[in-house]
């Protein structure tokens, strides 16, 4: 008896202060909704469509009901939301400020209910994607824009690293979909697209003024700059050792600053260095006959016993705009060979 006599003194006293109680402040504590969406929509309707009347016959109930529900609200709110002029309501200030703040709330309730329908049609709410940082964007970009353009109901989270950090990531089933060049054992992918990739370097360099493939000697005897993102990048060309005299970069960007400084030559994907190609602030390093050119990427599900709606729409956008890059940044007449990396 004591302890509720305690408790309950400590009730009155916040209430006193104005300030929330533990137990009764939840979000869904029924007896702080008086007014309901039913309401709202009601006032809205009377605003929007300029009268009872149109409001009635919008919304398909009885001009009185409208006009009951609404006087019940303003009686509930303890304010005046309308001021009814001849056949004609004018909304408050006091109303137009609740309805700028109503307008999100019906709106947020009209996205849940359709969340929980597409929830129940097997859409997730949520997609995790993880891409390896080798993996051309113009495409990828234009997929998931689609994909939130048709489904903005479901949140897209991107992460771009390395391959093995993607690979763990499919292992320890922390996203839903990934593009990665390496499959880990027991998991079927889709391949999705060949990343050409260049050997490049700036015209000044001692390795442009051959023109003859560099042996392997050659290339030793000067500096590679590596695109190492999340610590660990494969080597383009296969079974390649690690050079004795080599950078590793973090991102392209400085990957590319240090080939236009002269500092070395490096293995990039083709797409990311033609402009600079183009406008001949580097050139390209004929590529020895052992040496692969080429790099496949593979669209993979996490759970693939069971894809969702999401992920497996997600999946045939990437295939369709992989399909489309890949048409139009054809470029022939470069001498790259083909291979796998």
């Amino acid at each position: 008896m004591k302890l509720v006599e305690t408790n309950t003194d400590i009730l009155a006293v916040r209430e006193q202060q104005n300030m929330p109680a533990t137990r009764n402040s939840r979000a869904y504590d029924s007896r702080r909704a008086r007014i309901t969406l039913k309401q709202w929509r009601m006032l809205h309707a009377v605003i929007d469509c300029n009268g009872f009347s149109a409001a009635a016959e919008y919304l398909h109930v009885s001009q009185s009901a409208i006009s009951y529900t609404l006087a019940k609200m303003q009686e509930q709110l303890g304010i005046a939301l309308l001021k009814v002029e001849g056949r004609k309501a004018h909304v408050t200030e006091e109303g137009r400020a609740l309805m700028e703040y109503s307008r999100e709330v019906i709106r947020s309730a009209i996205e849940l209910e359709v969340l929980a329908e597409k929830m129940r049609m097997g859409w997730e709410p949520e997609l995790r994607l993880m891409v390896d940082h080798n993996c051309p964007q113009d495409f990828l970009m234009a997929a998931i824009r689609r994909f939130t353009t048709s489904a903005p109901h479901v949140k897209v989270t991107l992460f771009e690293d390395s391959g093995p950090q993607v690979e763990q990531a499919i292992a320890h089933n922390t996203v839903d979909l990934a593009i990665c060049a390496n499959v880990p054992p027991g998991l079927i992918a889709d391949r999705l697209l060949s990343v050409q990739y260049a050997m490049v370097t700036c015209f000044d360099h001692p390795l442009a003024q051959a023109n003859m493939p560099p042996s392997e000697m050659e290339l030793k005897r000067h500096r590679r700059i590596v695109l190492d993102v999340g610590g660990s990048v494969k080597a383009a060309s296969a079974g390649r050792k690690s050079d004795a005299s080599s950078w590793h970069v973090s991102s392209i960007d400085t990957a590319l600053a240090a080939l236009e400084a002269g500092m070395g030559y490096a293995w990039l994907p083709l797409q990311r260095v033609e402009r600079y190609l183009r406008d001949e602030r580097l050139c390209l390093l004929p590529i020895p006959a052992h040496y692969h050119s080429s790099m496949d990427f593979y669209v993979v599900h996490a759970r693939q016993a069971s894809p969702g709606v999401g992920a497996s729409t997600l999946s045939g956008l990437l295939h369709s705009h992989a399909a489309m890059y890949r048409e139009a940044t054809a470029m022939p007449g470069h001498g790259i060979g083909q291979g796998q990396a």
